[in-house]
């Protein structure tokens, strides 16, 4: 089981989210939506929105542009919407991820494998990545499954 598990986190970090930044910062609108959603759920001065939202989106956009080039991607979408179907088809029909241990940890309640996907997943949810993922591929009844689960999002303000 902790193979399985550690499997599954070693291809969150080294798949899953780097699919889902070149897709967060694929064009300058998202780039600059991803920002602005970051900077929003922030304790940012009017002036450090601004800045942050066009100097940093700008640079991320043009770092994800040479990526893409360096690694000949040339469909980030396509790469995402195959990397949740390739999550789903892990679920491999159950309800969350199903890993055989004699103290049931998936199947019926979510494990951290779930967790780190979800944990992924969250940030990008309301941003036009994660809309599109959740509407094109499976994922979205597994990642509603989930956020009832988990619960709602939550921020302690200062």
């Amino acid at each position: 089981m902790k193979s399985l598990l550690s499997r599954a986190a070693r291809w969150v970090d080294s798949h899953l989210v780097p699919v889902l930044s070149l897709n967060m910062y694929r064009n300058s609108f998202e780039a600059c939506e991803s920002v602005d959603h970051i900077t929003s759920n922030g304790d940012f001065c009017f002036l450090e929105k601004i800045t942050a939202k066009y100097a940093i989106a700008s640079s991320v956009y043009l770092m994800c542009k040479i990526l893409k080039k360096l690694y000949f991607i040339t469909d980030e979408r396509g790469l995402l919407y195959e990397a949740a179907e390739t999550w789903v088809d892990a679920l491999n029909g159950g309800i969350f991820l199903l890993l055989p241990c004699s103290i049931c940890v998936g199947g019926s309640k979510p494990n951290l494998a779930d967790l780190a996907v979800f944990g992924a997943l969250r940030f990008s949810r309301n941003l036009s990545s994660g809309r599109d993922v959740v509407g094109h591929t499976r994922i979205g009844e597994w990642y509603s499954r989930m956020e009832e689960v988990v619960g709602g999002l939550s921020r302690i303000k200062a």
